[in-house]
């Protein structure tokens, strides 16, 4: 176990990457059967028993009744209060942690380049490097010791120029590690059997400090054709380029003109690569896990709390405050039929006048007028923010892409990793791998998912509100049955209409 983490798999990104999706599919499956089931609790926990409601009437207000509500909290059993609030409070760590508890990483190999002809490959002679700054002997130990001998051992792999740019012109690279470019040989006798250059690819720094923005890993394909865009000028060195293009092998012509790939001002003949193992993980973390653990167990014990305990005859549906209203009818609202909640004052009471009968004016009424006015800006406000500032995000990242173009996102991929779909902040340090700085980053990740939910709770209790205001209104037109959760003391009620006499 590495910085609280345990690995599930390690080996082939294909085979890893397939793993992932059945886990997270199975985690989904049930993160959505416990939400689910304490969506509905929450529900049932909100709607009032029969003498809540006439409490409320007797204080000239109204509860919801068949649909999930948050005003009627002020006016439910403290008991129900406080399992309500548990329910919603431990719904966050799940929204936060579910799909975070397992999670993959992606081994990229950094690598070394070298630029040489067919003559060094069958040379016994001294290697010869260009200036290296002072690593000349730590690159001829490892060109002498590891790629030399692989290729006399027969054990590089061969590419064509088209297959070796296709290869490492990629964000991470898993199964390939250091490479020979084979370039036409010289006529001229002073680079027979020399290495003409060498480069690093694969190195992607998201450290912070100067480094923290490169996001270029493998600059060395383009070669040639990168334009310089920031001169410097050194006492020891001349004029120098500090700053060059953004290495894209598609829009600089190199990936689909191979034949014309130059490097170091030599045609590329072939390339001679190093295979190597993948080390993509399927890694478990502990602490996440132990957090979502004892969260659905205090989830599952309060939806059972619930289940034993509540012996109240709430009023969960149409159905059952019918039953009830005929039963034993409201004292306050009686011969009040035409009341609605129209007739509501700013501070939510009825005034004396609302109540009584009055005449009745046919009008056609509209799906969303059965939502309350709160309701309905607050779905809307939520949704057209989180539309603004994903597309505001969208767009910085669209247009911040380093040698891409806009459009270019398309050709990302769906959830596959990349150079320019990293976070990058000058703050970030090697200690955001430990545990604290997972737990940072699955945050970051997973916190629109909070937003996302509420929206879907809200459209939930939006289209619940709706329905059941058609439900009570079809009862004026068909004769039908009631949906009750409750019986009446004497058997559920089956068939009743509540249809008025069209005489009248």
């Amino acid at each position: 176990m590495t910085y609280g983490s345990a690995v599930l798999y390690e080996g082939s990104c294909e085979t890893t990457k397939n793993l992932n999706i059945g886990v997270h599919l199975i985690i989904n499956i049930f993160s959505s059967a416990i939400l689910s089931g304490s969506n509905y609790t929450m529900q049932c926990l909100s709607s009032p028993t029969r003498s809540e409601v006439g409490n409320a009437h007797a204080r000239g207000t109204w509860l919801d009744i068949g649909v999930p509500s948050i005003r009627n909290l002020r006016s439910i059993a403290k008991r129900r209060l406080w399992i309500w609030l548990l329910l919603g409070v431990s719904s966050i760590p799940l929204h936060l942690f579910y799909n975070s508890v397992v999670f993959t990483t992606l081994s990229g190999n950094s690598y070394f380049v070298y630029i040489t002809n067919e003559a060094w490959l069958s040379s016994s002679n001294s290697l010869i490097f260009p200036d290296s700054g002072g690593y000349g002997p730590l690159l001829s130990e490892l060109v002498d010791k590891q790629l030399w001998k692989a290729n006399q051992a027969g054990s590089l792999q061969r590419l064509e120029p088209r297959s070796c740019i296709d290869a490492y012109a990629r964000s991470f690279i898993s199964a390939r590690g250091n490479l020979l470019v084979i370039t036409s040989n010289s006529t001229s006798s002073s680079e027979a059997g020399e290495i003409f250059d060498y480069a690093s690819g694969g190195e992607i720094t998201i450290t912070g400090g100067q480094d923290a923005t490169n996001l270029d890993p493998y600059s060395w394909i383009c070669g040639d054709s990168l334009k310089c865009l920031k001169y410097y000028t050194s006492s020891t060195l001349g004029h120098r380029c500090e700053e060059y293009e953004f290495c894209d092998v598609d829009a600089l012509g190199i990936r689909n003109n191979p034949q014309n790939w130059t490097l170091n001002q030599r045609k590329v003949d072939y390339c001679l690569s190093t295979k190597t193992e993948e080390h993509c993980k399927l890694r478990l973390n502990a602490a996440i896990a132990a957090l979502v653990i004892f969260t659905n167990f205090c989830k599952a014990l309060l939806i059972i709390t619930t289940y034993f305990s509540t012996r109240e005859h709430l009023l969960l549906g149409i159905g059952d405050a019918i039953v009830s209203f005929l039963s034993h009818p409201d004292p306050v609202t009686e011969g009040s039929s035409l009341l609605s909640k129209d007739d509501e004052t700013p501070h939510q009471k009825f005034s004396s006048s609302s109540f009584g009968p009055r005449p009745f004016h046919l009008s056609r009424k509209r799906w969303l007028a059965a939502v309350s006015r709160r309701r309905t800006i607050t779905i809307f406000t939520t949704a057209a923010l989180s539309l603004i500032i994903c597309s505001a995000l969208l767009i910085y990242a669209s247009f911040n892409m380093k040698g891409a173009k806009p459009s270019d996102i398309w050709t990302l991929g769906f959830g596959q990793p990349s150079e320019n779909t990293l976070i990058t902040f000058a703050g970030i340090r090697r200690r955001m791998i430990r545990t604290a700085g997972l737990l940072s980053n699955v945050l970051i990740a997973n916190s629109p998912q909070l937003v996302l939910s509420f929206i879907y709770f809200s459209c939930n209790a939006h289209l619940t509100s709706m329905l059941a205001a058609r439900e009570w209104s079809s009862f004026a037109k068909t004769r039908k049955g009631l949906r009750c959760r409750w019986g009446n003391g004497e058997g559920m009620i089956g068939m009743i209409s509540l249809r008025a006499d069209t005489r009248h």
